[in-house]
C-alpha cells in the first residue's frame, strides 16, 4: 500500500497553535489504551487507514493523529535530503520478533512483539549471535553478572506508526525537543522497508543502572549506551552483517547532542543496508570509527 505524506504540511509554529498540551496528552493516553489491545499487535505495520479506523470511535485523538502525520521539521539549513517512506508492505512481509529477558534486577520481561522486514531477519539474527557470544565472552573476562544480550526496542515502523511515536515523544519532552529526538512521518529510517532502522535496548552498567554522562552530570541514555558491552559488541560486528551506524558523533564536535545528520545522536540505532562492504565503506567515510573516538577522549577530559 502506497500513501503520501507531502501535501498541506503543517508547521510546528501550526501545531502548537491548534493543540494544548492537555488535548495532547488525552489523545496520546487514548491512543496508547487501544495499542495495548491484543488485537493491535500488528500496530507497527498498520497503514493510515488502518489506524485511523483504529481510532474511529475517539475523533479527537484522530484529527490530533492526522495534524501529527503532516508535521513539518524545521530545517537548520545542515541536513542531508530527507528521503520520504510511503510503502507500507502487507503483514506477510514481516517477521514477527519475541522477545523475553531476565534483566539485572532479576525480573522477567517480555517487550510487546517486534517486526522486521522478511529479508532483513537472517542478518539480524546473526547479529545477535555474534554480539551474545561476544558479551558472554567478556562478561566472563570482566567478572561482570550475567546481561540479557542484544535485546531489539524498536524495528520496522510504518510512516503512520511514526506519528503515534512522535506523538508520544511530543507529549513527553514538549514539540521542539521532539522534533529533535524524532523524525517526522515519512522519513524515519524504520519506515525504511528494503533498508529499515533497529534500535537496540539501552541495559545500562553491569547492574542495569543508567550511567552518569560527564557532560551533563545525569545519567542518561547516551551515556549508558555508548559505554555499555552491547555498543562494543555491535561496533565490533554490526558492519560484517550489513548494518551501520548513522546517527553518529559529529567528527567537527564529538560532544555534541546533535549527529553530523541534524539528529539527536543515538548510538542504539543501527540501519540494516543488507551490504557487508557498503556497511564498512559507510562506516569509514563518515568517519564513525574517529568520532567515536574523538568523543570518548573529549568525555575523559570533563569527567
Amino acid at each position: 500500500m502506497t500513501e503520501t505524506y507531502t501535501v498541506d504540511k503543517i508547521t510546528p509554529e501550526e501545531f502548537s497553535g491548534r493543540w494544548s498540551s492537555e488535548e495532547l496528552s488525552e489523545a496520546n493516553a487514548w491512543i496508547i489504551s487501544i495499542l495495548s489491545q491484543p488485537d493491535n499487535k500488528f500496530a507497527p505495520t498498520y497503514s493510515k487507514t488502518q489506524l485511523l479506523a483504529m481510532l474511529d470511535s475517539h475523533p479527537h485523538a484522530a484529527r490530533i493523529f492526522q495534524d501529527v502525520l503532516l508535521l513539518e521539521k524545521p530545517q537548520t539549513g545542515t541536513e542531508s535530503p530527507i528521503e520520504i517512506f510511503a510503502d507500507v508492505p502487507p503483514d506477510a512481509a514481516f517477521a514477527e520478533i519475541q522477545q523475553a529477558y531476565v534483566g539485572a534486577d532479576g525480573k522477567y520481561r517480555q517487550p510487546n512483539t517486534k517486526f522486521m522486514p522478511r529479508h532483513t531477519y537472517s542478518d539480524l539474527l546473526s547479529l545477535q549471535a555474534n554480539c551474545n557470544q561476544y558479551i558472554v565472552e567478556q562478561i566472563s573476562i570482566r567478572n561482570w553478572p550475567e546481561r540479557p544480550g542484544i535485546i531489539i526496542d524498536s524495528g520496522y515502523r510504518s510512516p503512520s506508526y511514526q506519528a503515534i511515536t512522535l506523538l508520544r515523544a511530543i507529549v513527553e519532552y514538549g514539540l521542539g525537543d521532539a522534533l529533535k529526538r524524532c523524525s517526522v512521518p515519512g522519513s524515519s529510517q524504520h519506515s525504511d522497508y528494503r533498508h529499515p532502522a533497529v534500535d537496540f535496548m539501552i541495559i545500562g552498567d553491569q547492574f542495569g543502572k543508567l550511567l552518569l554522562n560527564p557532560q551533563t552530570g545525569y545519567r542518561d541514555n547516551v551515556a549508558s549506551f555508548e559505554q555499555s558491552l552491547e555498543f562494543e559488541a555491535l561496533l565490533k560486528f554490526g558492519p560484517d552483517c550489513g548494518y551501520w551506524l548513522p546517527y553518529h558523533p559529529n567528527p567537527d564536535n564529538p560532544l555534541s547532542t546533535i549527529s553530523h545528520a541534524g539528529i539527536i545522536y543515538e548510538p542504539w540505532h543501527w540501519q540494516y543496508l543488507g551490504n557487508p562492504e557498503e556497511a564498512h565503506r559507510r562506516m569509514v567515510e563518515n568517519q564513525v570509527y574517529e568520532s567515536i573516538a574523538a568523543r570518548k577522549q573529549a568525555l575523559a577530559k570533563v569527567a
